[in-house]
């Protein structure tokens, strides 16, 4: 081998050990460029969580200064399944009135809660829920419908139990009553 040879061969090393160091530092840069935004994209959704965390501890806080207010709100919003009850009582203590010649002027319904802590009695049946419903009647009204409307409400099929009633004497008719009202107790499913 000669010297002009040795030199074109070491020439030509050096170029591809050149290009070889370049090919390197573009791949390694490329890789280190994604990595980067990989990281920086871990890094904001770490931030990201870390408010949402933060915000949900304060909700949570907030919740349980207001929990009188959440329950008052639980209570004001009642689920669809218990306006379906109230529709059906609703429908049969006015088919009951009607087959009486009784008037119903209004209907309270109290919660289940509100019931318990007043010492209305709780079914010892699990899956049975009581509510209350108070019923204001037309007055004057003749004594006699007044306890056919009694009788028809105890004898039905929805299970109604009257827990109180309230009654007086008409001033004007002795065979009426004035300002009727009768307290139930419904048991649910």
């Amino acid at each position: 081998m000669n010297s002009v040879r040795l030199r074109n061969l070491m020439l030509i090393g050096i170029g591809l050990i050149v290009i070889l160091i370049g090919l390197t530092i573009y791949y390694a840069s490329s890789f280190l460029r994604a990595e980067t935004i990989k990281t920086v994209h871990t890094k904001i959704d770490a931030e990201l969580g870390a408010r949402d965390l933060e915000r949900l501890k304060k909700l949570q806080k907030v919740l349980q200064d207001n929990q009188t207010s959440v329950q008052k709100a639980e209570q004001i919003v009642s689920a669809s399944k218990q306006y379906q009850y109230q529709d059906q009582i609703i429908n049969d203590i006015n088919s009951y009135a009607a087959k009486t010649g009784v008037k119903v002027t209004a209907y309270d319904f109290i919660p289940t809660t509100v019931a318990a802590s007043k010492g209305t009695k709780q079914p010892a049946v699990s899956g049975v829920k009581t509510i209350t419903v108070n019923l204001t009647l037309q007055s004057p009204m003749p004594f006699d419908d007044y306890l056919r409307f009694i009788k028809a409400i105890e004898q039905n099929l929805t299970k109604m139990q009257v827990s109180g009633i309230n009654l007086t004497p008409d001033a004007k008719d002795i065979n009426s009553v004035a300002n009727p009202g009768i307290a139930l107790t419904v048991y649910t499913r």
